[in-house]
């Protein structure tokens, strides 16, 4: 493992933390505000990180490093949202559902070879996209 891999991780983790901490004092009526009609509230929003995390990123980094190559599909995650969100879930619940998935993010990057977060995998719009990317992007998008 070499020192960008601690970082990624060090930051995949802590993003977790992070987003719990920006939550944990939203009342129920914020919870649920839409500050436009055709946009999420915060519990949308969660519940949003959480599946793309174990639905998108979780999957396509393992995928990056145990099978380069391998072609994926595009992500659409209005319809995957609209298909999977569940209004009765608990905030707590996602949240520790999200932390989960995050330091599954860090145990991929922490157990692969600096190498291989190099591997790709193919995108069809994006092109060759690396495990190290998709680590990235998990970061970034939380």
């Amino acid at each position: 493992m070499n020192r960008k891999q601690t970082y990624l991780i060090e930051r995949v983790r802590s993003g977790a933390d992070e987003r719990a901490a920006s939550v944990r004092l939203v009342t129920p009526e914020e919870l649920l505000f839409r500050p436009a009609p055709a946009e999420w509230h915060i519990h949308e929003i969660v519940a949003h990180l959480l599946q793309t995390h174990r639905d998108r990123f979780v999957p396509c980094i393992a995928l990056a490093l145990r099978e380069p190559g391998t072609a994926i599909s595009a992500f659409d995650p209005v319809a995957h949202m609209a298909a999977h969100y569940q209004a009765g879930d608990t905030l707590s619940g996602m949240l520790a559902k999200f932390r989960a998935e995050c330091r599954r993010i860090a145990a991929l990057v922490e157990s692969a070879k600096p190498a291989a977060m190099a591997n790709t995998i193919a995108h069809p719009r994006m092109g060759n996209v690396s495990a190290e990317w998709w680590a990235l992007h998990a970061y970034g998008h939380t």
